[in-house]
């Protein structure tokens, strides 16, 4: 009774984590990019709002460093679907892939570098 058991949750674990892996992909088209992306904003600090950035619909990107201050940039979908962001200072800057859930977004780095799961809310709260 106990083996059955067992192999019922291991199953159950395999077939709950098939669909959230199913539910969480990356987004493959610019335009879901897009909406994904427009009038949200970021916290790039895991919710303690030391690095937080506003992406504007215009495509504009403003945010706030608790260590560098304010700083602006631009943002922008390419083609492929991936998600382009560039501020002054080009250690910043970059193309990455997108995945969104709900509460949060996480950018896949073409050097297979994951950055996040990080807090993502719409509008501008932080009055960026």
């Amino acid at each position: 009774m106990k083996t059955t058991l067992k192999k019922i949750s291991i199953a159950t674990a395999i077939i709950l984590t098939s669909q959230l892996a199913l539910a969480a992909e990356i987004i493959e088209k610019p335009s879901k990019v897009k909406k994904a992306i427009a009038n949200t904003t970021i916290d790039f600090s895991g919710g303690k709002g030391a690095v937080v950035e506003y992406f504007a619909a215009d495509g504009t990107a403003r945010g706030r460093s608790n260590k560098n201050g304010v700083f602006t940039g631009k943002w922008f979908v390419r083609p492929d679907a991936t998600l382009c962001v560039v501020h002054d200072d080009p250690n910043q800057s970059g193309c990455v892939f997108v995945l969104r859930r709900k509460h949060e977004i996480e950018f896949h780095r073409f050097d297979d570098v994951l950055e996040g799961p990080f807090p993502i809310v719409k509008g501008n709260p932080n009055r960026l």
